[in-house]
């Protein structure tokens, strides 16, 4: 209901109810309707992994996930950074929205058979709340470097199917996407 909100209504106020010392905070935003600038900068990237390049992958993988990744599993990739179109939500309902990515996350993994991993970069906004959970862990330069290399926004997503096929998804609406690219 309150994204329905914030979609319809360009006037809506969001909460100030950050902490008085809270410092990684998205800025304002300098444009004219944020959704709609959202909306016009979702990338989504498809391709295929050869058989050595997953192998390369879960290789590089394996030491953020709890056990050994099995070639017959995909991957699911929840990524936060600094983007350059950022949206906030307030601090009470970011911190919804990001219990509620980790639920459908677990969601489309269960369901499509996925390893699912959370990263944030040092430079996110709001990291100390990544930082308080403790299925989000900071990336090592890694993610950054090999998987998610657009700053554009500050979430993106990268799914890979056993098969080899992947995607790799920029901005709003991403577990929408994902769900169709699993299908």
């Amino acid at each position: 209901m309150f994204f329905i909100q914030v979609l319809s209504c360009k006037s809506y106020k969001l909460p100030n109810d950050y902490p008085e010392d809270y410092e990684d905070r998205i800025p304002a935003y300098e444009g004219k309707n944020i959704y709609k600038d959202l909306k016009a900068n979702v990338k989504r990237l498809q391709g295929n992994l050869s058989k050595k390049e997953m192998i390369d992958l879960y290789q590089s993988l394996e030491p953020y996930s709890k056990s050994k990744l099995n070639l017959d599993q995909g991957v699911l990739i929840s990524f936060k950074q600094k983007g350059d179109l950022c949206y906030d939500y307030g601090y009470e309902n970011f911190i919804a929205i990001t219990n509620n990515i980790k639920r459908l996350s677990n969601e489309i993994s269960e369901r499509y058979n996925l390893r699912d991993f959370f990263v944030y970069t040092e430079n996110a906004y709001n990291k100390s709340i990544y930082q308080s959970r403790s299925y989000y862990f900071l990336d090592t330069g890694f993610f950054k470097e090999k998987l998610f290399k657009s700053n554009t926004t500050c979430n993106a997503y990268f799914a890979l199917k056993p098969s080899g096929e992947y995607i790799t998804i920029y901005g709003l609406d991403a577990m929408s996407y994902l769900k169709d690219f699993m299908e």
